[in-house]
């Protein structure tokens, strides 16, 4: 199995050693920035497992600088290593101080992947003081089917973007459809995107929704269809971007549905 696996992390006058080094607040959100999915989430094959965190207890060197790794192994139900990368030294400054940097670690699913519980493990390094400290990450795979896979916020500019913004700004969310059917003659799929905004208490802001037909394909292994929807903000209030997608080439007519929450805020 080809697992692929990227690795983020981002980034006084003392030298100030750290307390005990961990990797506190782990999430699977929607995105770098986006908000986090159930503990319980159902990954689908041929999406990205982004598991963020905040690394603790880091030792700064003057002038607030950090030097650490991230290193990541997954295991299959049987304790298979599917994926053992070790992690590099990167270094940081840390213009607030605290020892603290958020970062993330992203592993790819195959769209063979088989169901089952995987496990992920996250080996941080603080190659100041050569301390060690380990978390882990259960990932629950379902069986491979249609599916609303790697969804991202991101700026205009392409950037990484919260899922809270102002009144104005321009965001284009990014998410692929997976495992879609394709045609045999044209090599080609059919999927209705049908896309709306929803209010707080979940009805509508407008009667009918956004439809697009997609018929792109990466390629006949991972049926991926790219998609983007770029949107402004107008107002501000708590929102939610329904995605509805369906495989018309399907023989059931196969749907897939998501929400993303959006937080508009008032600049003052």
């Amino acid at each position: 199995m080809n697992a692929g696996m990227a690795l983020g992390l981002f980034g006084l006058s003392a030298f100030l050693p750290g307390q005990n080094l961990q990797l506190e607040n782990l999430r699977t959100p929607m995105g770098v920035y986006g908000s986090s999915r159930a503990a319980t989430h159902e990954w689908v094959p041929g999406d990205l497992v982004l598991v963020s965190f905040d690394l603790t207890g880091l030792t700064t060197r003057p002038p607030g600088r950090v030097f650490y790794g991230v290193g990541v192994t997954l295991q299959d139900p049987q304790g298979k290593v599917l994926l053992d990368q070790a992690g590099g030294q990167n270094e940081a400054y840390l213009p607030l101080g605290g020892g603290r940097i958020p970062a993330y670690a992203a592993c790819e699913l195959p769209p063979d992947m088989a169901p089952g519980t995987y496990t992920m493990t996250l080996i941080a390094t603080d190659f100041s003081t050569k301390k060690e400290a380990k978390a882990i990450r259960k990932i629950q795979v379902g069986p491979r089917k249609f599916g609303i896979v790697r969804v991202n916020n991101t700026f205009a500019t392409n950037e990484a973007a919260p899922n809270i913004g102002f009144p104005g700004q321009q965001f284009v969310l990014r998410f692929g459809l997976a495992n879609c059917t394709i045609d045999p003659k044209t090599l080609r799929g059919k999927q209705e995107l049908r896309i709306r905004i929803l209010d707080e208490s979940g009805k509508a802001i407008t009667d009918k929704p956004i439809v697009t037909e997609i018929t792109e394909v990466l390629d006949e292994v991972s049926r991926l269809s790219p998609c983007t929807y770029p949107y402004q903000p107008n107002r501000p209030g708590r929102f939610q971007i329904e995605i509805e997608a369906v495989d018309q080439l399907s023989a059931e007519k196969t749907s897939a549905k998501l929400l993303y929450p959006l937080v508009v805020v008032e600049p003052k």
